[in-house]
């Protein structure tokens, strides 16, 4: 039922039950993949009809979706064609569906689940083509995270209910810690401090330097691809404590499933990134880098958690009320879209689709990413530097 989590994020508007409801008896919406997704022409999703979109576990039903560009006659009698950015050269004309052909009723939908830091083509042409977005980005049409937070228990009554987080209550964690699992206790047991396993090697970000310089200060562990030493990450990640989940760029909501993932996984993650935490994930779950004036000073603070179960275990308390959904939700945002079809939305174009995704051109300030943060400590090391010449 991952889709009834998704439909909870959907920014476009609130569909009501009596324009999408589960009735194949409908007219079908037909949904085509117009080029692949990382060489998977199902995009990981399936093709197919009604059926299909039952077994993914779809509100809405009565969609069908295939990469067969002349299952319906033309590309024109598609309602929806899903475009994936990335690997599609948008700047030859002898690609782009002809628009002489397009219905005013067809959407393009663009999809894209890495940040505009990896993204090079050139959208200028494309003006007033897409009219849905489906990215990582919550302002999407369709928002499809790389993982979420969802309320133990009912899951879709507690999500149309949860207004905010839970608060974390100390006092509350520390009547109930004696109580507790083995398995949870034995988390601040684990022997080595900090763990970073990287394969994105000198990011635009400069995490690689942030990360050197936190070493200093404290036992940084760091593995694969960008290092000699490359075990598999399950056969490491029990035995330590803390994890940098560090993004390689800094953009508008870009929080991947290295933060999900490993914090479903029961270790602490230090997170530095574009994204708002705050909103992802509930309070007193995570370390923000961004909080200490330094690395020093953040590893002072790794290093108290380490020596004090209890400060270091209250990390945890979220245990009891959340659980971690630790996937690209791209199958719940093409329900969302069968969803969405069937919902007589008004339609809506992307002027520049640039502007969206990057940031309007020559305006800095208003760009989605940033190459790297301006570290305080860099500049005083900086300026120490120069004084010290």
């Amino acid at each position: 039922m991952e889709s009834a989590k998704l439909a909870n994020l959907t920014s476009t508007s609130e569909i009501s039950a009596s324009k999408a409801t589960r009735n194949e008896s409908l007219p079908v919406k037909k949904l085509l993949y117009f080029n692949h997704f990382f060489e998977q022409w199902d995009w990981k999703f399936g093709q197919g009809g009604p059926e299909l979109f039952q077994q993914q576990g779809c509100r809405v039903t009565n969609c069908y979706i295939t990469s067969n560009k002349t299952k319906f006659g033309t590309i024109a009698e598609f309602d929806a064609v899903l475009f994936y950015k990335r690997l599609y050269n948008f700047s030859d004309p002898n690609i782009i569906p002809d628009q002489k052909q397009r219905k005013s009723s067809q959407r393009y939908v663009m999809m894209m689940q890495e940040s505009p830091m990896h993204d090079y083509a050139n959208y200028h042409k494309l003006q007033d083509f897409f009219n849905w977005t489906m990215t990582y980005r919550m302002d999407s049409d369709i928002p499809i995270p790389y993982g979420l937070f969802v309320p133990k228990g009912d899951v879709q009554e507690s999500i149309q209910n949860e207004k905010t987080w839970r608060a974390f209550n100390y006092a509350e964690f520390q009547a109930t810690l004696a109580k507790r699992p083995t398995e949870f206790l034995q988390m601040a047991k684990r022997p080595n401090q900090v763990l970073w396993y990287v394969s994105h090697c000198n990011a635009a970000s400069e995490r690689d330097k942030y990360a050197a310089e936190l070493s200093k200060y404290i036992n940084v562990s760091i593995y694969g691809k960008c290092t000699m030493v490359r075990p598999r990450i399950d056969q490491v990640l029990s035995q330590f404590k803390f994890y940098l989940s560090f993004e390689n760029s800094f953009c508008t909501d870009y929080i991947t499933e290295k933060f999900f993932k490993r914090i479903s996984q029961g270790i602490l993650p230090i997170v530095l990134g574009g994204g708002n935490y705050t909103r992802v994930a509930p309070p007193h779950s995570f370390i923000n880098v961004l909080d200490f004036p330094s690395p020093r000073e953040l590893a002072k603070y790794l290093m108290y958690l380490d020596e004090n179960r209890e400060q270091y275990l209250s990390y945890f308390w979220w245990m009891d009320y959340y659980s971690v959904v630790h996937k690209l939700q791209l199958s719940e945002g093409i329900c969302q879209l069968c969803q969405m079809l069937n919902a007589d939305l008004p339609v809506k174009t992307y002027h520049s689709m640039s502007d969206w995704w990057r940031g309007p051109r020559g305006t800095r300030s208003n760009s989605t990413c940033r190459a790297r943060y301006s570290f305080p400590w860099s500049k005083y090391n900086s300026r120490r530097k120069t004084l010290n010449q």
